[in-house]
């Protein structure tokens, strides 16, 4: 509510809302799971991947399986970032360049998935209605998953 009324064009900036959607099912995973284990950590990941499915789909419309590289790409982000950084500062920056051009060469087919407005509201409604019901919360993954049963 801050950063709307500092800068009320966020109200219309889909970065500002895919953000705070993002730490909303952060939230929303810690208030209904505790981190035990490392194993809560790969659940914790995955949901979050899969709860910002439909949001994104909503907006762009792209569908691939590459998508769920991202559960096992982001955590490499925390080593990664700063590795590079690292290696900028001591003129050794282009160390992992063609390591990074090919992975971003890699390609996977995809598919156009239309999502309704409605559904994407009533989407969004049910998240927030799994504050309250942490079976809802599995259902929400659930249904995200259902998306990629298009590629199939």
């Amino acid at each position: 509510m801050i950063c709307i009324s500092l800068n009320p064009s966020f109200l219309f900036n889909i970065g500002f809302f895919f953000s705070c959607l993002g730490v909303f099912y952060i939230f929303l995973f810690l208030h209904h799971f505790k981190f035990k284990s490392l194993l809560n950590a790969l659940y914790f990941e995955s949901f979050v991947f899969l709860a910002m499915i439909i949001p994104v789909l909503y907006f762009f419309p792209l569908i691939s399986f590459q998508q769920f590289l991202a559960i096992l790409i982001t955590p490499l982000f925390v080593v990664f970032y700063p590795l590079v950084l690292f290696l900028h500062i001591i003129n050794c920056g282009a160390l992992f360049d063609g390591y990074l051009l090919k992975f971003l060469a890699f390609k996977m087919a995809g598919d156009y998935f239309h999502l309704e407005f409605k559904y994407f509201i009533l989407y969004l409604i049910l998240s927030f209605l799994a504050i309250f019901n942490k079976h809802l919360l599995i259902i929400i993954s659930i249904i995200n998953i259902l998306c990629f049963i298009v590629l199939l």
